[in-house]
């Protein structure tokens, strides 16, 4: 920690002890500016915590580094059980020896309430914390929510993606069904990658870079671009990316408005439902 960050701190717990806390979480704010450092993570989290804010307190701890291999575990997962994210702890037992849903008592939320966050769901350009409630959900009551956006042709993409990848975090082993280019298909979520380590993405978004390498202004576009048409595809890029420096060279090509080449009517058809 730097010795201005250690400044902070300590001015944080003089704030603290004097009962000024919005003024400690102040200076820690300004002290996670310069340096993510775990100490200053956990005490802005105590805070947030101490004011009921477990949202918050959680989101603190999610930006360590290895946070479920250090020191603050068990805080942790006491603060899954107060935010009643069970998904989220059924996907660390997915993929580790641990056990703690029991342990810590992590439980859903009412019955009614995981209506109410369902409904919710469906609403468009969500923040991050309103989307964080579906780890909220029993398992059964998430599956059956996946599946029926899934497979929902108003569904936001980015909120596809993002369920897509819940699932294989619990390395879920049957199949669901989903809408790409408005075509049914299937996948299995444990078989699945996520969208921003897929090959065929990576490799398709290196060679969009490489193409426009001498053409700098249409890149934010072309990115933005290349990230809709192949999130749209997700989960299944590789029934339709063949060959990625192709498909890149056809995405550069709408950008410019010169020719998309063999998958000009595909691409119209994605960006005008996804635009």
């Amino acid at each position: 920690m730097t010795t201005s960050s250690e400044n902070l701190l300590k001015l944080a717990r003089e704030s603290q002890d004097a009962g000024n806390i919005d003024q400690a979480i102040k200076y820690l704010e300004e002290a996670l500016r310069t340096e993510t450092d775990p100490k200053l993570l956990f005490e802005l989290s105590k805070l947030y915590e101490g004011q009921g804010n477990y949202w918050l307190a959680y989101s603190a701890i999610k930006h360590m580094p290895n946070y479920l291999d250090s020191q603050y575990q068990d805080y942790f997962f006491k603060l899954l059980a107060k935010n009643n994210f069970l998904i989220e702890a059924l996907q660390i037992e997915a993929n580790t020896d641990l056990k703690i849903c029991q342990k810590y008592q992590i439980v859903a939320v009412d019955d009614r309430t995981q209506s109410q966050i369902m409904k919710k769901l469906r609403q468009k350009n969500i923040t991050e914390e309103a989307y964080a409630q579906v780890l909220k959900l029993s398992l059964t009551n998430f599956k059956n929510f996946v599946r029926a956006t899934l497979v929902d042709p108003t569904a936001e993409f980015a909120l596809r993606i993002s369920l897509i990848e819940e699932c294989s975090k619990l390395r879920l082993d049957e199949q669901f069904s989903v809408l790409v280019d408005g075509q049914p298909t299937t996948f299995v979520p444990k078989e699945t990658i996520h969208f921003l380590q897929e090959p065929l993405y990576l490799e398709t978004l290196a060679e969009v870079n490489k193409l426009l390498v001498k053409d700098p202004s249409y890149k934010a576009l072309a990115i933005a671009s290349t990230n809709i048409i192949l999130g749209a595809l997700y989960p299944k890029l590789g029934d339709y990316v063949t060959d990625p420096k192709a498909f890149a060279k056809d995405i550069v090509g709408s950008v410019k408005h010169t020719s998309a080449g063999e998958h000009e009517e595909l691409f119209q058809r994605l960006l005008n439902q996804y635009l």
